[in-house]
């Protein structure tokens, strides 16, 4: 699995892919890191990606919507969900976000 997701890394990278919010990401890692991290970023980042499809069984869909608004959506469905299931709340003064918590006023 490992090889194969650096693989599409380097595909990713190396290949004309139009329009891919993932590639601007990796290219800008490239430019700090080098073009070796930037694929190692990038495949860590398609693990993820699948990862969080596989728990939730979502699809996907290539939309028009950005990458960025489609994630904030689907956190907030998971926090709904979190609420409505029962679960502990975060402590009072802290900004809530799925599966963990960040105090305010650091």
């Amino acid at each position: 699995m490992r090889v194969a997701l650096y693989e599409a890394a380097n595909v990713m990278l190396t290949r004309l892919v139009n329009g891919s919010a993932l590639k601007s990401w990796a290219l800008a890692v490239a430019n700090r890191a080098g073009m070796r991290n930037a694929k190692v970023a990038l495949a860590r980042k398609l693990a993820v990606v699948l990862h969080r499809m596989m728990r939730s069984g979502e699809q996907f869909l290539r939309a028009s919507r950005t990458a960025l608004s489609h994630a904030e959506e689907f956190d907030e469905r998971i926090s709904r969900r979190r609420n409505t299931a029962g679960h502990g709340t975060s402590p009072a003064g802290a900004k809530s976000l799925p599966g963990r918590w960040i105090p305010l006023g650091r």
